[in-house]
Formats: C-alpha cells, sequence, structure tokens
C-alpha cells in the first residue's frame, strides 16, 4: 500500500509539474529532529517508465546477444538492460 501511495503522490507532482526530490537516505532522515521518535520505513518506488529506443550495432554482435540472451532465458530488451546497468554501477 505504502508503494501504492508514493507512486500515486509522485504521478501528481509530475503532473502539477513538480520536480520529483532524490530520495532520501535514512540517516539524513533520522538526523531531522522530529523525526528521532519515529519509525522510518524504506519503500522502495514505483518503477521508471520505460521506452523504447532505436540503436545501430553490427549485425554479427546482435546476433551473439540474441544467443547469449535466449541461453540466459531472457530477451534482447532484458539482456542490454542488465548489461547497461553492469556498466554504469562499475563506473
Amino acid at each position: 500500500m505504502a508503494v501504492e501511495a508514493l507512486a500515486l503522490h509522485i504521478e501528481g507532482m509530475r503532473l502539477d509539474g513538480e520536480d520529483v526530490p532524490a530520495p532520501s537516505t535514512l540517516d539524513a532522515i533520522m538526523a531531522v529532529r522530529e523525526n528521532r521518535d519515529g519509525v522510518a520505513v524504506l519503500v522502495d518506488g514505483p518503477p521508471a517508465k520505460s521506452l523504447r529506443v532505436n540503436i545501430t550495432m553490427p549485425e554479427d554482435v546482435l546476433r551473439q546477444i540474441d544467443r547469449r540472451a535466449e541461453a540466459q532465458g531472457t530477451t534482447r530488451s532484458g539482456f542490454l538492460l542488465r548489461a547497461a546497468q553492469r556498466e554504469l554501477e562499475s563506473t
């Protein structure tokens, strides 16, 4: 229920043209005096909107990606997403 409430609030902010702030850390929340007697509950935000993209790459590389994705039981998009996430996390 908390995830749905957060998603509704964020959607309302977007519709109102407001910027959605970055998530706060637990330490930052508990550093506020009024929050010290409270109980913090961590809630994952709603998933980001997926967008369709068009990319160009050599045909042989695309075939390798498709073979590897099939062997892993995933889609081309899923494979590329995970590869991109790993690259982004390594920097």
